[in-house]
Formats: C-alpha cells, structure tokens, sequence
C-alpha cells in the first residue's frame, strides 16, 4: 500500500514523505499493526527495488514483528529469489 501524509499536501509516492511526521511515526509503529515497509533505504540490492519509503505491506502481527526483530527486509526474510 502507498502512504501518503497531510504534512506533505497528501501528495502520492514522492520522496517527500522521507522525514515527514507521518513517515517517522510509520517508522516507529507500523510492525505493531503488521505493517512493514516493502523497500527500505539502501536495501536495493536484497529488494529490486530503490528506496520508497511510501510503500508498506501488510504481513500480520506477527511476521511483522519477526522481520522487524531480525532486521531484514520482507524480501531477505521470505527468501525469496530477489535475496538470494
């Protein structure tokens, strides 16, 4: 899903969200409802994908949890072909 925020004019998939209110608490909160950002920053190379910080998926409570407590991206941790 793509996000967007009041604080950058609801504007759409732009790098605008980066450091935006919006995009802080995203950063701090969304595992706790199984959110988890698809393409994170300088993790190009795992995902295929350059850096949105936009752009989140839904994987549950708890994968979300997981993924974020291992660290890695929602590619590395379902292993999928891109990571590997």
């Amino acid at each position: 899903m793509d996000i967007t925020g009041s604080s950058i004019g609801n504007v759409g998939s732009t790098l605008k969200f980066e450091g935006s209110p919006e995009s802080k608490w995203l950063e701090k909160n969304a595992y706790k409802y199984g959110f988890i950002m698809s393409y994170p920053k300088d993790k190009d190379e795992i995902t295929g994908y350059i850096y949105e910080p936009w752009h989140y998926r839904y994987v549950g409570v708890d994968i979300a949890q997981k993924i974020k407590d291992t660290g890695e991206t929602i590619t590395e941790f379902l292993g999928t072909p891109e990571s590997q």
